[in-house]
């Protein structure tokens, strides 16, 4: 071992290389002989519990938020929520625990909300779960599922919902086998009558 910290020692000081001293050189490294390992995960975020934000979160990388954020959120990519956002989120996928939401948010695929969050806004996505407390509307263009713990207070736009024994839900439904974009507001649903 101490031949070769000498050995190094001279090829950084002295400009010595091993080809130089009569040595073959060292096999390229692992990297390079199988050239760059690609990476399957994503990029993440966290912001810790005493972490308190004021302004703007745009991110292509999961997101952890743990602390409060006063501002939007969006990422492309998954929000998991135990702390306090005071605006809207936006992103693929969101998972509420233990959260406290007073913004809309909007996912690509999926938001489920754990039973002790509460969500003060709208909940826009394709599946999505509610427990907890929500005092919003909810538009879910593939499913809605309501367990037994939640409280919705809000109108609802879907094409399937499922309510577990026990939910309460205050408001207008509106489900449609057709896929929900498709949906007339209820305001354009009336049309006038002639006089």
């Amino acid at each position: 071992m101490d031949n070769n910290f000498k050995r190094a020692m001279r090829e950084v000081f002295q400009g010595e290389r091993p080809e130089d001293a009569g040595q073959l050189p060292a096999p390229p490294a692992a990297e390079e002989q199988r050239g760059p390992v690609p990476t399957t995960r994503r990029e993440s975020t966290t912001i810790t519990r005493n972490t308190h934000i004021r302004g703007d979160i745009i991110s292509d990388s999961d997101i952890i938020l743990a602390g409060e954020l006063e501002g939007t959120l969006i990422t492309a990519a998954s929000v998991q929520v135990s702390g306090a956002v005071t605006g809207d989120i936006e992103c693929e996928s969101c998972e509420l625990a233990g959260a406290h939401i007073n913004g809309n948010i909007k996912s690509g695929s999926q938001i489920i909300m754990m039973a002790d969050s509460v969500v003060i806004g709208d909940l826009t996505g394709g599946l999505v779960r509610v427990s907890g407390d929500l005092r919003g509307n909810v538009t879910a263009t593939e499913e809605l599922v309501v367990h037994g713990n939640a409280k919705i207070v809000g109108d609802i736009v879907t094409r399937s919902i499922s309510v577990d024994r026990g939910a309460v839900i205050q408001g207008n439904l509106q489900s449609q086998p057709q896929p929900v974009a498709q949906v007339v507001p209820l305001e354009q649903s009336n049309p006038e009558k002639p006089e």
